[in-house]
């Protein structure tokens, strides 16, 4: 599944890569070629960081069931039948 980023997202993030490599390389890039090092990082990179974010949510959310499951138990109230 692809990511992708609104017209105004992807313009704000690629004007973020100018000024990194202006401030931290001494480099000018200008915004075409910023807008496809944005795409290359989206198409390489955004699936790994997509999916280590949905990891970390489902963990939260196992742990906030685990604890409903836990406090519904000492409060003696009973799971509704199926």
């Amino acid at each position: 599944m692809p990511l992708t980023l609104s017209d105004a997202d992807k313009k704000r993030h690629a004007e973020t890569l100018q000024a990194w490599f202006r401030d931290e390389r001494g480099e000018d890039i200008g915004s075409l070629q910023a807008s496809f090092l944005l795409d290359f990082i989206l198409d390489e990179i955004g699936p790994s960081i997509y999916n280590a974010a949905l990891a970390d949510v489902q963990a939260h959310l196992t742990a906030v069931v685990q604890d409903l499951d836990l406090t519904l138990s000492a409060s003696g109230a009973r799971s509704p039948r199926r």
